[in-house]
């Protein structure tokens, strides 16, 4: 069994310009890559836990989701970096919505924060949750984690306030993914 640190996408690995709906809108925010490559050397698997409601709300085909999480692999690439796996909700609950798939409107077990990417995952590539992290820049990754009972890292690149609440969900609080994961190397080696 391996330890795995989960990675939010939009706002901790690439830049949260609202819903990314094509690949030529997928750009790494600095030092993603460096944090993804060293948690590739560090002994962690690095897998992406993604909400993506621009499935359910018809902006973007999974065709065209999977075109956009190629480009993602794509980048990390050219900097000697990869993730292990990517997991992701094309689910939102909400409807009303011009153009929505109402077979994707639904309630899940998927959709942050909802633990049920990380537990896919844990399933699918025989995670040990025991020594695992969770790293996002919102709330919902913070429930997610605290879900499933490991710890997370809030990334606040973008200098966001956030409540009292909610940073008391989260181990510590970075200013980058970068940050984040090397903290969490010095601190808690998965090894």
């Amino acid at each position: 069994m391996q330890p795995a640190i989960f990675l939010d996408r939009d706002g901790t690995l690439n830049f949260d310009y609202g819903w990314i709906t094509s690949p030529s809108k997928m750009e790494l925010l600095p030092g993603a890559a460096d944090a993804v490559r060293a948690i590739n050397d560090s002994g962690f698997l690095a897998v992406l836990v993604t909400n993506q409601p621009v499935i359910a709300r018809g902006e973007c085909t999974l065709a065209e989701l999977a075109e956009i999480h190629q480009k993602l692999e794509a980048l990390l690439a050219q900097a000697g970096a990869h993730l292990d796996a990517i997991y992701f909700c094309p689910h939102h609950p909400d409807t009303g919505v011009a153009g929505e798939r109402p077979e994707f409107k639904i309630s899940c077990c998927c959709r942050k924060p909802a633990p049920g990417l990380l537990e896919s995952a844990t399933r699918d590539l025989n995670i040990d949750v025991s020594r695992s992290w969770m790293i996002g820049d919102s709330e919902r990754d913070l429930g997610a984690a605290a879900a499933f009972g490991i710890p997370a890292v809030l990334v606040a690149s973008n200098q966001q306030a956030f409540k009292e609440s909610i940073l008391s969900k989260c181990a510590f609080r970075a200013a980058s993914v970068n940050e984040a994961a090397r903290r969490i190397f010095s601190e808690f080696p998965a090894f």
